[in-house]
């Protein structure tokens, strides 16, 4: 049995790799995409070894490391008038993979339809639903399986039709011993650690934000992400002030008020800013990390 993955990947976690193992690049896209899944500790990595056991092969495909893709359409002379999404499909049309398993359902949306289309060996349509991904009938509807870690999630897409089934997270366990090579020798923190999306000003993500926040505030607690967090700008506590002294003076002048401070007593007027992030919880911030 073929499985093809559709999958996406950090561009971060890319650029470090690249800059890490610079060799990278005069690898051939088998050989460097092997190389990526490694480093970077992908759950991919394991998967592909402990299913080829089992005599399923997999391969992993990812639309936004394009030039994997042009790497393997180099010497493809037949090739060369396609446009970058048709070599995509390409590459999985010559796996002829059995099953179609998509990680980013909303990221490929509009790619499921052309594979199908130009794969007829696809079987079956697999989905990972892991994170909001917008309007669920219309994404999920199209595949035969949805996998997810979330009760609530499943329950959704049963209302809908939509068959769907848990798939738990793990730890792969072999982790374990990369983490003591690092630590070797070095005096364990005891501490909380967070590593992920923050979400500010994302609301599928407020209710995590909020509770960190006031973790941070009563505990050491060390975080990790890319989320950049927002400090009060100058222009910001500027707007600010003379909101509320246009307010002020607006209450006092009555139907005298200059039409300038009306306005700048106006709340509707004033621009959105995001809520300002405690300094707290700046201090426990530092950037992401990956694997």
């Amino acid at each position: 049995m073929k499985v093809a993955i559709l999958s996406t990947c950090y561009a971060k976690q890319i650029d470090q790799l690249n800059e890490k193992h610079p060799f990278l690049n005069e690898l051939g896209h088998k050989e460097e995409l092997a190389a990526l899944l490694k480093f970077s500790a992908s759950y991919f990595f394991y998967w592909k070894n402990y299913l080829k056991d089992l005599g399923i092969e997999i391969e992993i495909y990812c639309h936004d490391l394009a030039w994997l893709t042009q790497k393997w359409s180099s010497n493809k002379h037949h090739l060369k008038s396609h446009s970058y999404d048709d070599l995509f499909i390409e590459r999985i049309k010559s796996f002829s993979p059995d099953i179609l398993f998509v990680f980013s359902p909303h990221y490929y949306r509009n790619f499921i339809k052309p594979i199908r289309e130009q794969a007829s060996c696809i079987k079956r349509l697999v989905a990972w639903y892991g994170a909001s991904e917008g309007d669920e009938k219309e994404i999920f509807s199209i595949y035969d399986l949805v996998l997810t870690n979330s009760k609530i999630f499943r329950d959704r897409l049963f209302e809908l039709g939509i068959k769907s089934e848990i798939l738990h997270h793990s730890f792969e366990t072999s982790i374990y011993g990369e983490i003591l090579k690092i630590n070797s020798g070095v005096q364990r923190k005891n501490r909380l650690v967070f590593t992920g999306t923050l979400g500010l000003e994302n609301p599928d993500h407020t209710e995590r934000y909020n509770y960190l926040e006031k973790l941070s505030a009563i505990v050491p607690i060390d975080l990790f992400s890319d989320d950049i967090p927002y400090r009060k700008t100058r222009k910001h506590a500027l707007i600010e002030t003379r909101h509320k002294a246009s307010t002020k003076l607006a209450k006092k002048l009555g139907s005298f008020t200059p039409t300038r401070l009306k306005s700048w007593a106006d709340k509707s007027n004033q621009p959105h800013f995001p809520p300002t992030t405690p300094n707290h919880l700046l201090k426990s911030l530092s950037k992401a990390v990956y694997g």
